[in-house]
């Protein structure tokens, strides 16, 4: 029997309250991280708002949480920053967004989650992976044969491909699993084939990285293992199979000078599209900063500035979310940003939860070539980790002990 069709007959008497269905929305609202209305910012911060007015209209319940305990810490320290910053208008809009998320950690944990939710938020999860991938296709510019998106939705190409991961992951979870039909598959493995597509067409060697950690740590970690059976067989037949198609849509519909991106001598020739002179100029700067700079750093969001006062040799931002904490917010902002990503990561391998172990594990990748600071995507699965935490089987569990 079908595995999902088993999961709703156990679920038709769970209901879904508003906060989840509202939840629900902001993450299929994932592509509208990338529309930006004026000084607002996106219209996913808008959207996002939503459940937070829900929350304290109708509940405003607050639990201290293990898991946003540490951001809230880095939030004050946050704040604590903007007073020796560098750049107090990218310091101040750096703790606004930062406390309105921390608004939504804190509402999200102030309800208990039955199954049904979970696996709605989850599903909301992957359609989010399938908008995006779909609006990145029918909006697409292209430049020198690279895909962008650099129109109304507006999104840097490595930062584009992390939206993919939940539903790359989840793809895995079908293809690799025993419980579902063949057709089923089939159809996921094409989904797979076109998360692929549009990764190697922006030509993000950081995207398809972090996708690729993801799916081996899920693959190393996940909790069923193979075994040698007919479905086995033939799911690794049909891998193979789109393994060749995959290899065929790549040279047929991606330029070869977008896929030479991916060559091993461009790679070696290209100083990470200059990511390597801006950590050595980033760490040149610590290295020269008083004590005090050393472990408050020179104020949030003043990465940029940073660059053009010390004069750094390609003007841009870090490209590496630890040097640019340790040069924001200093040893005291690196160590707690660590901590809470960390707890977080653990706890959801701990709930043996592997979509969400391996969709962070890629975004950490994912974090060590770019400056996702404030990124809506590493912030969603950091939700849904809170929610599964909080659900009705771990309350019971707990009362048990």
């Amino acid at each position: 029997m079908d595995r999902r069709i088993t999961i709703n007959r156990e679920m038709q008497d769970e209901s879904i309250s508003l906060f989840v269905r509202l939840l629900g929305i902001y993450y299929v609202s994932l592509i509208f991280g990338a529309m930006h209305i004026g000084p607002i910012g996106s219209l996913l911060k808008i959207i996002g708002f939503i459940p937070i007015v829900v929350w304290f209209f109708f509940r405003s319940t607050v639990y201290f949480s293990r898991l946003w305990t540490v951001f809230m810490l880095e939030v004050l320290w946050t704040a604590a920053a903007n007073i020796w910053t560098i750049n107090a208008a990218g310091s101040k809009e750096r703790l606004f967004t930062q406390g309105a998320f921390l608004l939504l950690l804190v509402s999200v944990s102030a309800y208990i989650y039955n199954d049904r939710e979970i696996y709605y938020l989850k599903r909301c999860l992957v359609w989010s992976s399938r908008i995006s991938a779909v609006c990145t296709v029918a909006f697409a510019s292209f430049h020198e044969g690279r895909m962008y998106l650099n129109g109304v939705l507006k999104e840097d190409p490595n930062y584009l491909c992390a939206y993919f991961l939940f539903g790359i992951v989840n793809g895995f979870q079908i293809l690799m699993g025993d419980e579902d039909q063949e057709r089923s598959k089939l159809f996921y493995g094409l989904e797979e084939l076109f998360y692929f597509y549009v990764i190697f067409a922006t030509g993000s060697r950081g995207g398809l990285l972090a996708v690729l950690a993801a799916v081996f740590v899920y693959c190393l970690f996940r909790e069923k293992r193979w075994t040698i059976s007919p479905q086995t067989v033939i799911t690794c037949c049909a891998a193979g199979i789109l393994l060749v198609v995959a290899v065929f849509v790549m040279f047929r519909f991606v330029p070869m000078e977008v896929l030479d991106r991916f060559s091993p001598s461009t790679l070696a020739h290209t100083d990470g599209t200059g990511r390597f002179t801006i950590w050595e100029d980033t760490l040149r700067v610590f290295r020269n900063s008083s004590l005090a700079r050393q472990m408050g750093g020179y104020g949030p969001g003043t990465a940029f500035t940073l660059a053009e006062v010390f004069n750094y040799r390609v003007k841009n931002v870090v490209h590496n979310i630890f040097l640019e904490h340790l040069i924001e917010l200093g040893v005291v902002g690196l160590a707690l940003y660590c901590i809470y990503i960390f707890r977080f990561w653990i706890c959801a391998r701990i709930q043996k939860n592997d979509f969400a172990f391996a969709v962070m594990s890629g975004l950490i990748v994912l974090s060590l070539s770019t400056s996702i600071q404030t990124f809506k995507p590493y912030w969603n699965i950091l939700i849904f980790i809170i929610c599964s935490e909080y659900t009705t089987r771990s309350v019971s569990e707990k009362e048990r002990e």
